[in-house]
């Protein structure tokens, strides 16, 4: 008598750890691309904020220049934790500046900086 043995059909464990392994690592690489790009869209968010900050106060100094003259000075006091600052880098970058003069105005918020420059007769 022939006794026959019935096969089941289905998936081995060693398929089945092999299939949750694959699956983990796909999954794991996809949150870390979603993390990273999370990342850096805020700390682009961040750094827009501060330009527009920075504009803003640049803006200020410059209306008031046209409307005061030279006895204007560009507002450092900080903004929260913005750290503004204002330098003269016409030596360093045009010393021989035919009566132009360079600034650069900075500001700073949680390690980002962003600045601006402006060239203007002196």
């Amino acid at each position: 008598m022939l006794i026959q043995k019935n096969k089941m059909a289905g998936m081995s464990i060693v398929e089945v750890v092999l299939a949750t392994a694959v699956l983990l690592f796909v999954s794991y690489a996809g949150l870390n691309i979603l993390s990273s790009s999370a990342i850096t869209t805020t700390a682009l968010s961040k750094k827009v904020a501060l330009s527009d900050d920075l504009d803003d106060r640049v803006g200020e100094y410059t209306v008031l220049k046209k409307e005061v003259g030279s006895g204007s000075t560009f507002d450092v006091a900080s903004d929260g934790n913005i750290d503004f600052s204002k330098n003269d880098i016409t030596s360093i970058i045009a010393p021989n500046n035919d009566g132009y003069i360079i600034n650069e105005f900075k500001a700073t918020e949680d390690g980002i900086e962003v600045n601006q420059r402006e060239l203007h007769k002196s």
